[in-house]
């Protein structure tokens, strides 16, 4: 199956390894082109047991590839994981705006067919509000 992984941090990126290492095609997503350069060049953007030999094998047989643009994941993939952060605010409730960013770019890209998207994320451009009260 052709999976795409919204979000190459510790879920993320840990789960589009394990993925591609059972044999599914994977396109990992992030807004961070450090992340997504340093998975391209077959290491890991996370510490994590393993981890860094499991990227380097499946980049190395093509199972694994990552991207900025959230179009050409949506185009490559049969289904989509989204693993982007939810951080806690300071009065304990979760930040969604990642996750509505994301989603609301996946839905666009859907939406606009299978030529055109939404392009490159931004779903780490706001930053989480303070507590509300």
């Amino acid at each position: 199956m052709r999976v795409s992984v919204f979000g190459l941090g510790y879920v993320g990126c840990v789960s589009a390894a394990c993925l591609a290492s059972m044999g599914h095609e994977v396109i990992g997503v992030d807004v961070n082109q450090m992340k997504v350069d340093l998975v391209n060049d077959g290491k890991a953007p996370v510490v994590e047991e393993r981890i860094g030999e499991l990227i380097a094998e499946v980049v190395r047989t093509g199972a694994l590839r990552a991207t900025g643009d959230v179009r050409e994941a949506i185009k490559d993939s049969e289904v989509s994981l989204v693993c982007v952060g939810t951080p806690s605010e300071p009065n304990g409730s979760l930040c969604t705006t990642y996750l509505e960013r994301v989603t609301e770019q996946i839905g666009a890209a859907l939406a606009e067919g299978p030529s055109r998207g939404a392009g490159r994320p931004s779903y780490s451009a706001a930053p989480c509000s303070r507590a509300r009260v």
